[in-house]
């Protein structure tokens, strides 16, 4: 129960970043296509080049985030 609710609060607190982050014009477009790249990687059992493509995405995020907040 505990680990559960710790992943509740960790998503609620993430959800402003994600909110944050697709701000920009053309940001949600840019995650739309990484998502549905990462997707169709993981559908053609390519599972090595979905995992590259999700640290990836999760890289670019942050370095948006940090130029975006400042850090």
């Amino acid at each position: 129960m505990l680990t559960l609710q710790l992943l509740e609060r960790l998503h609620i607190l993430s959800e402003r970043y994600v909110a944050k982050h697709i701000e920009p014009a053309g940001r949600d477009q840019r995650a739309n296509a990484e998502h549905a790249r990462i997707l169709d990687a993981w559908r053609a059992g390519h599972s090595d080049e979905a995992a590259r493509l999700t640290h990836l995405h999760l890289a670019e995020g942050l370095e948006d985030l940090r130029r975006q907040l400042g850090g």
